[in-house]
Order: structure tokens, then C-alpha cells, then sequence
């Protein structure tokens, strides 16, 4: 082809944002000179065996991400799917940048691990990128001021909450979308209220964990259509976590739907037959990173003033004694604790609550009896009695067409995905520890 150029054009001219090189026949006196630069012929053999024999990892990322987007730095690469869907979305930008007043709404779904984050802020650096203003963009959050601490904490900069977004925003990327309890009245916030033009929601329908919580896909296509946006929906499925080795959440879910396992992950898990054992494994990854947590559903008293500790578990001759994570409340010591810097980091176990939207590099999961399996009737069952959630349970007895079911293996999905590189679990219940085990191939 004479004029490669019109590869790019129509829908794939998307693709020229990137400005990628292409050569026709008009450029055969060129393209060996373009090589001649790209590469070297001078032999290195310590680099060839580098690349022969070396280990290939992803970066880790993490939520400094959010300072570097806003200072105009790119936040991290875009890789395969990520890539589509940033560039059909930064086309948008352009467009709002260019003076369109159509009103869009963007949803991106996808896994824990799939990098919905990564994508959502990478769009605030492509807005800037495009001469965008500053105050105009805004990274947000429904609620949970847990993460808004560690968040700020990690980065320096919070996000700010749906109520708090500057007015006239060209751009809001509003991560953790799912837990939305209101969808007309958040989103009648951005748009009406606020008179946000571009929304871009991030967000996994089987990550809502509470009755009252409906962001789900189809409320927003409702709303967008009720409301006469123009609504563009995208799906992330490649796990990014774990170097791209783990088909956990997959398995996960084929675990908890009673399917035929379709996918064997290879994140590195365990079963301990203690809880000693788990603890003593925990404490051990703590000498070679800080990112080291127990994790558990939230099954005790948050503050349990008629006894030492929050969590206590007698297991045999051993007896556990915790206490939940810092409060909302303790902003810096939220933040410490999270990132391993306090001495008592370990000590203090993360709730369902405070794990949503973080990661570390190893856990400990307390497999409680709030969800069984029941060998009886082959099917999962849930005890709301082992629950500790009074705002849960509140919300359930008032809510219509909610399965309680669907809810606790919710939690149990966001429980079992906070890991990167290696998890142990300990189960209270025999039969339930037994069948995650063959189902796994534990």
C-alpha cells in the first residue's frame, strides 16, 4: 500500500492518538533508516542472556498513581484491553475539549485485578495531556472514607466524594462505583447539580456487599437512557494482578455459581490446619515486605468494650486476639496501617469493609461460619445469626428482591482477591474447608 495512512482512517483512526509509524512502498528509502535508529548492530552478549534467561514481572502499581496523573505524569502503561479502552475514551476527552456539550456516561466493568483503576486514571492524565484544566477533573469516590484515607495517605492527594465535586467538571472518573446506594441521586448530583460532561464510571457488579448498595450495569444504562445521555459500555476481563499468572477470580466464581471449574488459577494459596500456623506464615512474609494482612468477614464487635480484643478465636491449645483496623476516624493511622509502617500493623485484622479497593502482597483469611458449604444439599448456605453487621442486617430486612446469598459470596469474592502474590486460609468449618479444597486443588 503506497498510502498506509488509510489504515487509520474511519473507526480505526482512534489508533493515531498513540502517533504510531507506519511505512508504505512511498517509504522503502526510509524505513531502513528509522531501524538503523530504533536498534544497534554492536553484539552485547550480557544483554542477550538477560533477555533469554530473565524473570518477566509486571510493575507493581499503586494509588500514587493518582498524584502523578494530576501532576501530568503518566500513571502507568496501558496494556492490550487497557489500551483499547483508554484510547476510544481519551477520543471522548478530545471531543469535550473541543467544545461538544453532548453529556456522556462511560461505564468500565471488570474483575478485581483487572485494572479498571489504572485505566480510570489514566484518563485524568490524557485530559491534562490535552490541555485540559486541572479543576475541571476529579478522581471521586460514592463513599467509604477508609479508602479515601489510604488514598491520600499512599498519594498525597484524597479524592473527593460525589457531593464534593467541582462544578462544571469536564471529566469525573468515580472509582468504586458498585457501592452506589442511590443511583438517580448520585448521578442527578454529577450531571444536574454539579453539570458534570463526562462521567466515566468504574465499578464490578458481584463486588456489592451490601443490600442497599444498586450500582449495578443495568441501573446505569437505565438511567443514562431515562436521562438521554449517551452511554458507552466496556468490559475488562485479562487479570493484571500477579504478573498476569492468576485466574483466581475465574475460579472464584465458577467455585461459588457450582460450576465446572473452567480456569486453575495459579495464585499461590494454602489451607492451614491452624491458625497458629497462618499467623506464624504471615509474620514470616513481614521480613521481606510490609503489604502483609489478616484479613476477615466481619463477624465480631467493632469495638468490643466488655473484653481486650475485638476478634478472639480459640483454636485447639491456641488462642487469637485482635483488634479490627484503625476507624475511619484515624486518618494517618489508617493510612500506616495499610501500608505496614505501624509496629501493630499485623495485630489489627482488616474488615470486609476496609479491604474493598486495596491490595496487598500476602494475606491470612479467616474462613468463618457466616458462609458453608453443606454437603447435604451440595449448595452454599449463609448464617446470618455468625454476622456482626448490624447496618447489614438492617439493610437486608429492608430491602425487597435482595438475595442474602449472592451478598455473602460477594464478600467472600472480595476477601479471597486482596492478594498479589500468595494467600493462606483458615476455615472454622470442616466440610466448608474440605470442598474450597478439592474444588481448588488445595
Amino acid at each position: 500500500m503506497a498510502d498506509p495512512t488509510q489504515l487509520l482512517q474511519g473507526e480505526y483512526q482512534l489508533w493515531n492518538i498513540r502517533g504510531i509509524t507506519i511505512f508504505g512502498q512511498n517509504h522503502a528509502a526510509s524505513f531502513p533508516t528509522f531501524l538503523q535508529k530504533m536498534f544497534s548492530n554492536r553484539p552485547n552478549e550480557k544483554l542477550a542472556e538477560q533477555i533469554i534467561n530473565g524473570q518477566y514481572t509486571l510493575n507493581p502499581l499503586s494509588f500514587k498513581g493518582l498524584q502523578q496523573v494530576f501532576n501530568r505524569q503518566e500513571n502507568a502503561v496501558m496494556l492490550g484491553r487497557q489500551s483499547s479502552i483508554n484510547m476510544q475514551i481519551a477520543q471522548l476527552i478530545k471531543e469535550a475539549l473541543n467544545g461538544s456539550r453532548r453529556r456522556k456516561l462511560v461505564i468500565i466493568s471488570g474483575d478485581p485485578g483487572t485494572g479498571k483503576t489504572v485505566v480510570g486514571l489514566h484518563l485524568i492524565y490524557d485530559y491534562l495531556k490535552y490541555g485540559g484544566d486541572r479543576r475541571k477533573a476529579a478522581y471521586a469516590l460514592p463513599r467509604s472514607k477508609a479508602l479515601a484515607n489510604i488514598i491520600g495517605y499512599e498519594s498525597g492527594l484524597r479524592p473527593v466524594f460525589i457531593g464534593n465535586t467541582p462544578d462544571n467538571c469536564q471529566l469525573v472518573v468515580l472509582d468504586e462505583a458498585h457501592r452506589i446506594t442511590d443511583v438517580k441521586r448520585e448521578l442527578d448530583t454529577l450531571f444536574v447539580e454539579k453539570g458534570a460532561q463526562l462521567v466515566v464510571l468504574l465499578q464490578d457488579d458481584l463486588q456489592r456487599i451490601r443490600p442497599n448498595e444498586s450500582g449495578t450495569v443495568i441501573n446505569f444504562v437505565n438511567y443514562a437512557k431515562t436521562h438521554h445521555l449517551d452511554c458507552l459500555q466496556y468490559q475488562m476481563k485479562t487479570q493484571m494482578r500477579s504478573g498476569l499468572q492468576s485466574n483466581l477470580v475465574n475460579s472464584l466464581d465458577d467455585l461459588f455459581q457450582n460450576r465446572p471449574q473452567s480456569l486453575v488459577s495459579r495464585m499461590p494459596i494454602t489451607v492451614d490446619d491452624s491458625l497458629a500456623s497462618m499467623v506464624n506464615w504471615l509474620k514470616q512474609q513481614q521480613q521481606t515486605t510490609p503489604k502483609v494482612k489478616l484479613i476477615a468477614p466481619y463477624c465480631w464487635k467493632w469495638g468490643n468494650k466488655l473484653q481486650d480484643s475485638d476478634i478472639q478465636i480459640v483454636d485447639g491449645n491456641y488462642r487469637f486476639q485482635a483488634n479490627w483496623n484503625p476507624g475511619p476516624n484515624q486518618d494517618k493511622k489508617q493510612g500506616q496501617w495499610y501500608a505496614g509502617q505501624s509496629n501493630d500493623s499485623l495485630d489489627q485484622v482488616a474488615s470486609i469493609y476496609t479491604c474493598q479497593g486495596v491490595e496487598w502482597d500476602y494475606t491470612g483469611l479467616i474462613w468463618w461460619d457466616d458462609l458453608i458449604w453443606d454437603p447435604a444439599t451440595n449448595s452454599w448456605r449463609y448464617n446470618l445469626k455468625a454476622s456482626a453487621d448490624s447496618a447489614f442486617k438492617s439493610a437486608l430486612y429492608q430491602a425487597r428482591n435482595v438475595d442474602p446469598l449472592v451478598l455473602f459470596e460477594n464478600t467472600y469474592r472480595v476477601l479471597l482477591s486482596r492478594a498479589m502474590k500468595g494467600m493462606h486460609i483458615w476455615f472454622k468449618d470442616p466440610a466448608t474447608e474440605q470442598h474450597v479444597r478439592e474444588y481448588l486443588h488445595i
